[in-house]
C-alpha cells in the first residue's frame, strides 16, 4: 500500500507514523488502524554551545600557480622536490580554506550573544518538545531504557546562509532500532528552514533574546529526526528516477540532482545522489501539489512538525 501526503500538515503526520507506528493494518469494516507505537528517545548531548558555522565555497581553495621551479639534481632529487611541493601545496590550501571558513563565519557575529549561551542539553530539550505527541518521545532516566524502544543519535552543525535569511542543519544520524528490531540505521540529513520575509533578518534572529533562532534549530533537528526515522523504518523506494530539483537556500534558488520522496506545500524531501537526505523548501513561482497556494513569494511557512502537534481550528484552510 502507497502512501502521498499534500499537504504539510498530513505528510508530518505520514513520516512519523510510518515508522514508529508500524505499517497500516485494514479493520474488518475496511479502515486504516496504526499500531501502537514504540516510544523513542533522543540520546543525551554534551554540555557544549550549539555549533553554528558560516556557508563556505571552498571552490578558490587551492587556486594559484600549479607550477614549480626547484633545482633537480638526478632522480632522488626529483622525487624530494616532488614531496617539498606536495607539503607546501597542502599546507597552502589548509590555510586558504581556514581563512575562507573565518570569512563565511562572520555572518555570525551579530549573534554571538545568543549562539554563545544557546548550548546542546536545550537544543535536545527544545527538539523533543517540537516533536509530535505521536511520536511518543521522552527524556528517560539514564539506563532506564526498554529493549522496544527506539535511541536516536545525531550530530548536529547549524550554519547560516551568507544573507541571513536561512539556517541550514548539516548532520549524521543514526536510528538504534532496538533488541526487537535488530540493527541500527545510519542517515546524513540536511534540513533548510524557509526565509525570513524581513527586510533585515538580524532584527528577527535576535529579538527576545534569540528565541526565533533557537526555536528554528530545535524544529530544524525536529524535522531531521522525523525524516531519519522514517527513512530508517521504510526506506523509499530506491528505483526512483533522479530528477533536477530546485529549492531555496535563503533568497538563492539551487539546484540538486536527486530523487524526489516526499512533497508538500512547502518543503521538499529528495534524496541526493550522494545517498543524504534533503528537505528543503520551495523555490518562488515553484508549481506546486494541487490545493496549494501559489509560491510566488518566499515565506516562512509554520514548521510541518509544529503544525503536526499544534493543528489549525477546525474549519481553517490547511497550508
Amino acid at each position: 500500500m502507497s502512501l502521498s501526503c499534500r499537504t504539510q500538515r498530513r505528510c508530518a503526520a505520514l513520516l512519523w507514523w510510518a515508522v514508529l507506528a508500524g505499517p497500516l493494518r485494514v479493520d474488518a469494516q475496511g479502515a486504516a488502524v496504526a499500531v501502537v507505537a514504540p516510544r523513542w528517545t533522543l540520546a543525551e548531548f554534551s554540555d557544549e554551545p550549539v555549533p553554528f558555522q558560516g556557508i563556505a565555497s571552498m571552490d578558490g581553495a587551492g587556486s594559484g600557480p600549479g607550477y614549480m621551479v626547484y633545482p633537480v639534481f638526478g632522480l632522488v632529487g626529483a622525487i624530494a622536490a616532488l614531496a617539498t611541493h606536495a607539503a607546501i601545496v597542502g599546507t597552502t590550501q589548509a590555510r586558504q580554506k581556514t581563512k575562507i571558513q573565518q570569512d563565511a563565519d562572520k555572518v555570525l557575529d551579530p549573534y554571538r550573544s545568543v549562539l554563545d549561551g544557546f548550548r546542546l542539553p536545550e537544543l535536545r530539550q527544545r527538539a523533543l518538545a517540537a516533536s509530535p505527541d505521536i511520536a511518543i518521545a521522552h527524556m528517560p532516566i539514564a539506563g532506564d531504557m526498554a529493549n522496544s524502544e527506539v535511541l536516536v543519535e545525531v550530530v548536529p552543525v547549524f550554519s547560516l546562509t551568507p544573507d541571513a535569511k536561512a539556517l541550514v542543519l548539516d548532520e549524521t544520524i543514526v536510528v538504534h532500532l532496538g533488541e526487537a528490531a535488530g540493527g541500527e540505521a545510519t542517515q546524513t540529513v540536511r534540513v533548510i528552514s524557509a526565509p525570513r520575509p524581513e527586510a533585515d533578518p538580524g532584527l528577527a534572529w535576535n529579538a527576545d533574546s534569540g528565541e526565533a533562532l533557537k526555536a528554528t534549530a530545535a524544529t530544524l533537528l525536529a524535522e531531521s529526526i522525523g525524516v531519519a526515522l522514517a527513512q530508517a523504518g521504510h526506506p523509499a523506494d530506491t528505483k526512483l528516477p533522479f530528477r533536477t530539483l530546485r529549492y531555496s537556500l535563503g533568497d538563492t534558488e539551487r539546484m540538486e540532482r536527486g530523487q524526489l520522496l516526499e512533497e508538500t506545500c512547502a518543503r521538499l524531501l529528495m534524496r541526493t545522489l550522494r545517498g543524504g537526505l534533503m528537505y528543503a523548501p520551495h523555490r518562488p513561482g515553484a508549481t506546486l501539489p494541487p490545493d496549494c497556494a501559489p509560491a510566488s513569494v518566499p515565506v516562512t511557512p509554520q514548521p510541518a512538525v509544529v503544525q503536526a502537534l499544534n493543528p489549525p481550528p477546525s474549519g481553517s484552510p490547511t497550508p
